[in-house]
């Protein structure tokens, strides 16, 4: 970081524009070659987990570290397949149909996360919309107690639980019961981190989409209890301690990248684009960080910026901007070399703030 990059510069968006213009297309073969490897390494090695006393004749002590190790490297597997759900928001409505489909038939509903669940993420990059209240992906965390914080890094290990339970018993409710449909719809079909939030009805075709979807988690569902009820029946319980374990995994690695991905200064109310863009974190060395946020999450305040840049141009992006920006650019502001250290001050303005107009909801 430049040691003459300062807040109150002014920072130019059309020579920022100017810079990373020819970035703006995505390559098909990239999307496809990365998410399509990592998902079927991530199947291949979740069934090997599931049979290894089929085929390990070693030591048990030797059968539990192959165990915990692979667990591991599948979590991370399914992790970066994970993120593609972001990427399915933002390229173009009306591209990438296939793949669409594809990711959803392979992740999405078999990991009870069907992208409807993600359209709320468009508002997250509409500057009218980001850090107010109808930002369902941002919490005034410096208003908020600490224990915010510990309750959002743990809760995940109840989603895999909550997912069953809305794809199974709620979305089958809502078919029958119109009114409980909708709302279901507004307030428990979003990943959201704002408890409080609720997502806008479905336009008509949008509906099609979500039922479409959601009937997929519910046969999937089915089908899988069936499975494990009859021929699996021997294997389900560690079936089902794998499954819920790796889902749950996934889930806590994602907030907490999640959470260190911003800074999380705002109040609820407006933020002008400056303020917006120091909200958001760069990770720019290469390594762990690629671990922890892959799939372009590394440069998240290049993403703010310049939203339809595809997640492989990202670090070129940044890469351009550091080069080529004034000394004094704010963007320079945005990054950070330690995700521990973002996590560090994230717990450390927890709760830092009083507002006489804010409301503490929580603790």
């Amino acid at each position: 970081m430049s040691n003459t990059a300062s807040a109150t510069a002014t920072f130019s968006l059309t020579q920022a524009r100017e810079i990373v213009s020819d970035l703006y297309t995505p390559n098909r073969w990239i999307y496809w070659l990365d998410y399509g490897i990592t998902i079927a390494f991530a199947h291949t090695l979740f069934l090997a987990l599931a049979t290894i006393t089929f085929w390990f004749d070693g030591p048990k002590s030797w059968e539990w570290t192959l165990l915990g190790i692979g667990y591991l490297i599948d979590i991370l597997l399914y992790y970066r397949a994970s993120i593609f759900i972001h990427e399915l928001t933002h390229l173009r409505v009306g591209t990438f149909n296939a793949f669409r489909v594809f990711w959803n038939a392979t992740y999405g509903v078999p990991l009870l996360v069907p992208s409807f669940l993600y359209f709320l993420h468009l508002d997250h990059h509409r500057r009218k919309c980001y850090g107010t209240r109808e930002d369902g992906e941002y919490v005034a965390l410096e208003y908020m107690s600490k224990w915010y914080i510990v309750l959002f890094l743990i809760a995940p290990l109840l989603l895999p639980a909550l997912a069953v339970l809305r794809f199974l018993v709620l979305s089958s409710v809502g078919w029958l019961i119109p009114p409980f449909r909708r709302q279901i719809h507004r307030a428990r079909s979003s990943l959201a981190m704002d408890l409080r939030y609720e997502r806008p009805l479905p336009t008509p075709a949008g509906l099609r989409m979500i039922l479409l979807q959601e009937a997929s988690c519910f046969l999937w569902i089915v089908g899988i209890l069936f499975l494990l009820a009859t021929s699996l029946q021997t294997m389900a319980v560690p079936l089902l301690i794998q499954g819920y374990a790796t889902l749950g995994g996934i889930a806590m690695l994602n907030g907490f990248r999640a959470l260190i991905t911003h800074r999380w200064s705002g109040d609820e109310t407006h933020m002008t684009f400056l303020e917006q863009l120091l909200d958001s974190v760069n990770f720019p060395r290469r390594g762990i960080g690629e671990i922890w946020a892959p799939v372009g999450q590394r440069f998240h305040a290049t993403h703010h910026l310049f939203p339809s840049i595809p997640y492989h141009n990202l670090g070129i992006a940044h890469r351009r901007l550091m080069a080529q920006l004034p000394e004094d650019s704010p963007y320079r502001l945005t990054a950070s070399y330690s995700g521990w250290k973002s996590f560090a001050d994230v717990w450390h303005r927890a709760g830092s703030r009083r507002h006489e107009n804010h409301i503490r909801w929580l603790f």
